[in-house]
C-alpha cells in the first residue's frame, strides 16, 4: 500500500479510485493511510468505496450515494453527517405522512357528516358539496411541492 500511495504522490493524478482501501490492513496501517490521505492527498479528488465508517469519517468531505432508482444523491460532509441527514429526512417524511393521514381522516369524517345531513334534509347542495369534498380527499398528497413534483 505504501508503494502504491508513493506512486500516487509522484504521478499526481487528477482522480483516485479506491475500492475498500482498508481491507486486510491492521489498525496502524489504516491510521497511516488515513493520515496520508488527509495530509498529502487533500487536494486530490478521491472516490472511495468502503465499509469502514471510521475511515470514511476521517477522509470524506462529500458522500455520493446511489439510490434505489439508480440516481445519485449528494451530501456534504462525512459519513456521520450523511447518516444524520438521512435520518432527519425520514423523520420529516414520517411527520408529513402523519399529517396527510390526519387531514384525510378529518375530511372523510366531514364528508360522512355532510352526506348524512344532506340525505336527511334532502339537500342536493349538501350532497354536491360532500361529493366535491370526497374528490378532494382522493387528491390529498397529490399536490405539487416546492420543486413542482407530486
Amino acid at each position: 500500500m505504501r508503494v502504491f500511495l508513493a506512486q500516487i504522490e509522484f504521478l499526481q493524478p487528477d482522480l483516485l479510485l479506491l475500492d475498500e482501501p482498508t481491507n486486510h490492513l491492521d489498525l496502524p496501517r489504516i491510521q497511516w493511510v488515513m493520515h496520508f490521505i488527509q495530509t498529502r492527498l487533500q487536494d486530490l479528488t478521491i472516490v472511495t468505496v468502503s465499509h469502514d465508517r471510521a475511515f470514511l469519517n476521517a477522509v470524506a468531505d462529500m458522500m455520493i450515494v446511489m439510490k434505489t432508482n439508480k440516481t445519485l444523491g449528494y451530501f456534504a460532509g462525512n459519513y456521520d453527517t450523511f447518516e444524520q441527514t438521512v435520518q432527519d429526512k425520514e423523520v420529516f417524511n414520517a411527520r408529513l405522512e402523519a399529517k396527510l393521514t390526519a387531514k384525510t381522516e378529518k375530511m372523510e369524517k366531514q364528508v360522512a357528516q355532510m352526506s348524512v345531513q344532506g340525505r336527511k334534509a334532502g339537500d342536493d347542495k349538501k350532497m354536491a358539496a360532500a361529493a366535491s369534498k370526497k374528490k378532494k380527499i382522493e387528491n390529498v398528497g397529490n399536490q405539487k411541492n416546492a420543486k413542482g413534483h407530486r
